[in-house]
């Protein structure tokens, strides 16, 4: 999904990442970098590892409230953490979470276009519910990427969280596509997302599909834009007239894409 959805390549007229965004915001040491806003509080905001039982779910809520009331302390001894957050299940800025209404949030993609948008929440929607709706047992196992997402009776098989963690998600926001490894995952990833979609909404995923067989995600396209008109310079970075030209390039593809996502729209309100 962060490869799907990457789209900011440059921060600060730098290019560090295909997907600033996550760098800057994650960081931390499984993605190399000390930027990231919660690079030193992974807890809080970093990839989580599985939970593989509720306990150990539980525990580290508990733990993660905790670790918050002494950071809250610590700035300010007199505040009251729980007058911040009552609830503890508010204490996450995780790329996934469970927030206190009881729904799983998926908040690790990047701002894009609205066609992207719609085709990355299909997508997440109809995996989750297909697992949930017919019992599906997901298992991390060591052949679990070589069979991503292959599903056996009741079982699916998933890579275990240190590749996904590791590996995956660094080549996520530097690399992209351009990761072989990276690259199978997302297929077999929109392979079985695909067929757990309703034929109606095909039209609408169409842009992850496309996405996959160009290799190109929307950062792509930016940086392949900035390269062909001449934009960075051989630090990999913009000037500021450039970052401007850039930006107005990029503006300039929202009201087309607009305007297909609603003809989309419409064909599936009349049916």
């Amino acid at each position: 999904l962060v490869v799907f959805s990457q789209s900011s390549p440059f921060s600060d007229n730098k290019h560090l990442a295909k997907d600033m965004r996550v760098m800057l915001y994650r960081g931390g040491r499984k993605l190399h970098t000390n930027l990231g806003l919660y690079s030193k509080h992974q807890q809080f905001a970093g990839l989580p590892p599985y939970k593989q039982t509720l306990q150990d779910l539980l525990h580290s809520v508990k733990r993660r409230t905790i670790k918050w009331f002494q950071l809250v302390k610590k700035a300010d001894p007199k505040a009251k953490p729980s007058d911040i957050y009552p609830y503890p299940l508010d204490i996450s800025w995780n790329p996934v979470k469970i927030n206190k209404l009881g729904t799983l949030e998926q908040r690790g993609m990047d701002t894009n276009l609205p066609s992207i948008n719609f085709a990355n929440m299909i997508l997440y929607k109809y995996a989750m519910r297909k697992i949930q709706r017919e019992f599906i047992e997901v298992l991390p196992t060591d052949h679990g990427m070589a069979n991503a997402f292959k599903i056996e009776g009741n079982l699916m098989f998933i890579p275990p969280h240190t590749s996904v963690r590791n590996r995956l998600q660094k080549a996520s926001v530097y690399q992209g596509f351009k990761n072989k490894e990276l690259y199978n995952y997302t297929k077999k990833f929109y392979k079985f997302a695909k067929n757990a979609t309703p034929i109606k909404y095909h039209s609408l995923i169409k842009p992850v599909e496309e996405m996959i067989d160009n290799k190109k995600s929307t950062a792509d396209k930016l940086l392949d834009y900035a390269k062909r008109k001449g934009l960075m310079t051989e630090d990999n970075k913009l000037r500021d007239s450039d970052a401007q030209e850039l930006a107005l390039y990029s503006a300039s593809l929202v009201k087309p894409d607009i305007k297909k996502a609603r003809k989309n729209l419409t064909k599936l309100m009349d049916l």
